[in-house]
């Protein structure tokens, strides 16, 4: 009953205009204290390569593009429940949010985008992207950076979208990672849940 523990959701996306509003899972914490960091997708992800770990990232001397602090009650709940909290943020980008209660730490990613990744997986190892831009009519995006890496991967597969929105990656080992990039700020990212391709050999 007294466990304490806090969570948020790994991506949550967002499109432009819509408030930012992100769910916060506890149990026992009296407060949630939020710290937001503008941060680069690609190079962030290419660096850790998973987000396992992000709430360990040295974010030393960089200024937060947001700060709130989130009451959750007095700490005895007894049971686990969900807070929301409202994060004003305006500008498409990929935005890093450690989150503290009490001594615990839990970290996620706020994505606020107009892209939308529609994904066709095959068992035999190829990943098929399309990229949507959900603002405009709504068409196909072509130039797109995209960058496709299976969990039995040591090694990216990367690429741009063609004049049909479309990118695919062959040679896709596990359950699959997609990120995508264009322009400067707007980003998309999909995490599949199916293995895929061939499985590492037994040791």
């Amino acid at each position: 009953f007294e466990e304490k523990k806090i969570s948020i959701k790994e991506v949550t996306t967002f499109k432009p205009g819509a408030a930012v509003e992100l769910e916060i899972d506890y149990r026992n914490i009296k407060e949630a204290a939020l710290q937001v960091y503008e941060v680069d997708l690609l190079k962030l992800y290419l660096r850790e390569k998973n987000l396992a770990d992000i709430a360990k990232i040295d974010l030393a001397g960089i200024d937060p593009a947001a700060e709130v602090k989130v009451p959750l009650g007095d700490g005895k709940d007894f049971a686990d429940k969900t807070k929301t909290a409202t994060l004003e943020l305006k500008e498409e980008g990929a935005y890093l949010v450690i989150c503290r209660g009490d001594d615990l730490f839990t970290s996620g990613l706020v994505l606020i985008t107009p892209l939308k990744l529609e994904i066709q997986e095959d068992p035999a190892g190829a990943v098929r992207v399309n990229i949507r831009d959900t603002t405009a009519d709504g068409g196909y995006v072509p130039e797109v950076l995209v960058k496709v890496v299976g969990t039995a991967n040591d090694v990216f597969m990367s690429g741009h979208t063609d004049l049909r929105g479309v990118f695919e990656a062959d040679g896709i080992n596990g359950t699959a990672t997609v990120l995508a990039k264009a322009g400067e700020r707007q980003y998309a990212f999909y995490r599949g849940t199916a293995n895929l391709g061939t499985p590492p050999p037994q040791a």
